[in-house]
């Protein structure tokens, strides 16, 4: 069986370069087609997460941290 790895990258200007970003864990997925939307420093994502019953949420990186 294929196993998915994902990698979460910051691009950094100062730099010119990307950055892996290292202990990401996220509740729940995100669809690769999906855009976020940023408002004050964080940007948000409808994320999803799969059990018994499917739960939609909103998932938010602050990139102020970052």
């Amino acid at each position: 069986m294929n196993k998915i790895e994902v990698v979460y990258e910051i691009y950094e200007i100062r730099s010119d370069s990307w950055r892996v970003l290292e202990e990401v864990n996220p509740e729940g997925s995100i669809d690769t087609h999906q855009r976020g939307v940023s408002v004050k420093g964080n940007t948000y994502f409808v994320a999803y997460r799969n059990g018994l019953v499917q739960e939609v949420f909103l998932l938010c990186f602050d990139f102020t941290k970052e």
